[in-house]
């Protein structure tokens, strides 16, 4: 049976404390956690304060004046006890104690277990423990009263100086004095993330530690646009009649041949700031290493890896022969890019001559994708790994449709039930993987740079190597094979 007096819980591993033990404000705003507001605060006290003068009016309204009168010896103690009013006196003064009792208790117990008490929660902030995040204890907010009701010493001065101190917390967390001595701490569930919402803490602790990989550059889909009008992302590089590698044909003045022609991808759309107040952010928290260390170094502007004919554009730009005379020598220790010299005629034949010179062989672009062999490795938080090499269905106990027959069935073993019996399906594709949401009760999340994207019910999204999908309590991270 539980009990309310406990202080701790059990031991176990605390997770976001630093390399001295105290509790990392880094980890709790990767969590999302948000410190309370000290107005919303001032409103959640003054709201106990009212709560607790109101069940002291029936001693006030009843006990009080014959209590008056006795102390400015209008009437004896003999006629204080057979007053006609002593007895409704002594009732209300009862009443009151004892409602008194019970709303301290119910007060104290509820904020010890749940963090809350009658004005905390119509305010939406919580009370919890600063290391744990999770429940402060029964004791410590019995010690935290008593030192709020301490300082009342110094009427005015002493609860003044008291709460002001917050103003000053060190940690930026808006803690006072009393909060210090009883490791308890003030969060926002409105704008934030409630730490007593154990489904999201769960996710939440889950996707900050998220290994965050450096992500490729984005590949062009191989898919056949919707318009019959549209290029294709992806023009791949034909063959001749010769066995030569050569280019698809220009479909319009101005327009330089090229293998691998791409169009301007779309990515995710990240939904506005305000609506990730209290997201957890992805691979958010190492300890003393910083997320930004880990992220890859953006791509040089400018660069040009298309390929003309064979050749590289930057090269095939330099059409200029090279000077006569002895060659320049090569710089000392090795150092500096080493010269690539073009065949000059090459060079020197324009390209039109060449297209006209070779039969291009069209190849349909769902020929190329389907000789594709494209694997991709997948990392479930429980460690284990998969390799995505078709089409597969996740779940408890997947099951496959008719537009699914052949894909391959993965179960995923969650306790919680969290996990749909047929949850997603991914498929791997050239520009990432597809993920479709097959109608899961949870919904099934893209994470990606901090922001998390809903896959629509029986929709798709792509997905990224160094992306996490998370369905519903569990998450997996998509990683290049």
């Amino acid at each position: 049976m539980s009990t309310i007096w406990e202080v701790d819980d059990a031991d176990e591993e605390i997770e976001g404390l630093d390399a001295a033990g105290r509790a990392d404000p880094a980890y709790a705003a990767a969590l999302g956690l948000i410190p309370a507001p000290f107005g919303r605060r001032s409103v959640a006290v003054t709201i106990d304060v009212l709560v607790y003068l109101l069940v002291q009016i029936p001693y006030w309204a009843f006990s009080v004046p014959l209590l008056l009168m006795f102390a400015r010896s209008d009437i004896s103690l003999y006629g204080l006890v057979n007053h006609p009013n002593f007895f409704l006196a002594a009732l209300m003064a009862g009443i009151s104690a004892l409602l008194t009792a019970a709303l301290l208790i119910i007060q104290g117990a509820f904020q010890g277990r749940a963090g809350v008490t009658i004005g905390k929660g119509i305010v939406g902030i919580r009370s919890v423990n600063v290391e744990r995040l999770a429940k402060p204890g029964f004791w410590r907010i019995v010690l935290r009263t008593l030192i709020v009701a301490l300082s009342n010493i110094i009427p005015v001065v002493g609860p003044a100086v008291l709460f002001s101190s917050a103003l000053r917390d060190p940690e930026q967390r808006g803690r006072a004095w009393h909060d210090h001595a009883t490791h308890v701490w003030l969060v926002d569930i409105k704008k934030g993330l409630d730490p007593y919402d154990a489904k999201r803490m769960r996710i939440a602790r889950k996707v900050v530690k998220v290994e965050v990989v450096p992500q490729a550059s984005a590949l062009p889909s191989l898919a056949t646009s919707a318009n019959g009008g549209a290029l294709p992302e992806y023009r791949p590089a034909h063959t001749v009649s010769a066995g030569v590698l050569g280019v698809a044909k220009s479909r319009g003045r101005g327009r330089q041949d090229a293998v691998g022609v791409t169009s301007q991808s779309t990515p995710m759309t990240p939904p506005p700031a305000g609506e990730r107040d209290g997201a957890a952010v992805v691979g958010g928290y190492r300890g003393d290493r910083r997320i930004a260390e880990q992220r890859p170094a953006p791509a040089t502007p400018g660069a040009d890896h298309r390929v003309v004919l064979g050749i590289p554009a930057g090269i095939a730009a330099n059409t200029a022969p090279p000077p006569a005379g002895p060659a320049a020598p090569a710089p000392a220790g090795g150092a500096g890019p080493a010269a690539v010299r073009v065949p000059q005629e090459v060079v020197e034949r324009p390209v039109e001559v060449m297209e006209r010179q070779v039969e291009v062989v069209e190849r349909p672009v769902e020929a190329v994708e389907r000789h594709t062999r494209i694997a991709v490795r997948l990392i479930l938080d429980s460690g284990s790994e998969h390799v995505l090499d078709a089409l597969t269905v996740f779940g408890r106990n997947p099951e496959s449709d008719a537009s699914s027959a052949a894909a391959v069935r993965v179960p995923v073993a969650d306790d919680t039930r969290s996990v749909s019996k047929t949850h997603f399906a991914l498929r791997p594709l050239p520009g990432g993987v597809e993920v479709r949401d097959l109608g899961s009760t949870n919904g099934t999340f893209i994470l990606r740079g901090g922001v998390e994207t809903q896959v629509a019910s029986g929709a798709s999204l792509m997905a990224a190597p160094g992306d996490v999908v998370r369905f519903g309590d569990r998450t997996m991270r998509i990683d290049a094979s």
